[in-house]
């Protein structure tokens, strides 16, 4: 999103975890950027995965491109 309305929050959900974070600048809406947001222990099967404002809306929250799901691996 554009510099000058960065700052807002969101939360991701799913199987039963929050988690939350704010929106960086990117310069621009057609700019993107990865964003590592945390971890969540899926169960098998299908789970829903949303993502919404954390707060009350007032303009665009964010132009999200995709949402890239990576296993992680134990050490």
């Amino acid at each position: 999103c554009q510099d000058d309305v960065s700052g807002k929050r969101f939360q991701l959900s799913a199987a039963g975890v929050r988690i939350a974070g704010h929106i960086n600048g990117t310069g621009g809406w057609d700019q993107y950027q990865r964003k590592e947001v945390g971890e969540i222990d899926l169960p098998a099967g299908t789970v829903d995965l949303v993502i919404s404002s954390h707060g009350r809306i007032r303009s665009p929250l964010m132009d999200l491109r995709a949402i890239l799901l990576e296993p992680i691996t134990s050490p």
